[in-house]
């Protein structure tokens, strides 16, 4: 019994790893959509990327993920910081992040399209 218990752990711990890895490449995939709207070469540049972002920010559906959008990329605050700050647990933090980052992502493919 020990052996199958031990073979079980293992198989969630694979099966957790999988998972994980596959969430990260995802995320990276959203955040590298933001990557030229984020980019500053010059003043008239960042102005514009500043009105484009708080366009996006101001047309997301719920406030409280405006405000961790807001906290966690234009003031650059970690995401326990922010969920110390809103009083909620750093994985409502990240699922909020991540629901907001694929509104803005729909959003933006609906405007170039």
């Amino acid at each position: 019994m020990a052996l199958l218990d031990y073979y079980r752990t293992e198989l969630k711990r694979m099966a957790w790893r999988i998972h994980y890895h596959v969430k990260k490449e995802q995320n990276a995939e959203l955040l590298s959509n933001f990557e030229p709207i984020l980019a500053c070469p010059g003043f008239s540049q960042d102005s514009d990327n500043r009105l484009i972002l708080r366009q996006l920010l101001n047309s997301l559906s719920s406030e409280i993920g405006k405000e961790i959008i807001y906290q966690l990329y234009i003031l650059g605050k970690k995401e326990k910081d922010v969920a110390a700050e809103l009083q909620m647990t750093q994985q409502a933090v990240n699922r909020w992040k991540n629901k907001m980052l694929k509104e803005m992502k729909q959003k933006i493919e609906k405007s170039n399209s």
